[in-house]
């Protein structure tokens, strides 16, 4: 989770999530899921969250719900302190 929250290649604009995020401020988001989404019309999971954000803001391709990827950021981000 670590080594993808600062890997570029897992969007397509050449930004991690650690371009935008500090791991400080990550460990303040962790406690807020799930929440509605406004932009979702709906209740969403961490993961489902960092899913959109992959796309929206790193323009990258959906991963399905459970790869192991949004799996593992989804872990790092909560297992912040």
């Amino acid at each position: 989770g670590k080594a993808l929250f600062g890997d570029p290649k897992l969007g397509g604009n050449g930004k991690s999530c650690a371009d935008c995020h500090t791991t400080e401020s990550m460990r303040k988001v962790k406690g807020n899921y799930p929440k509605y989404d406004v932009s979702l019309g709906k209740m969403v999971s961490l993961e489902e969250h960092l899913n959109h954000m992959l796309v929206q803001k790193l323009e990258g391709k959906p991963l399905q719900a459970g790869d192991d990827r949004i799996l593992a950021l989804g872990l790092f981000i909560k297992s912040l302190r």
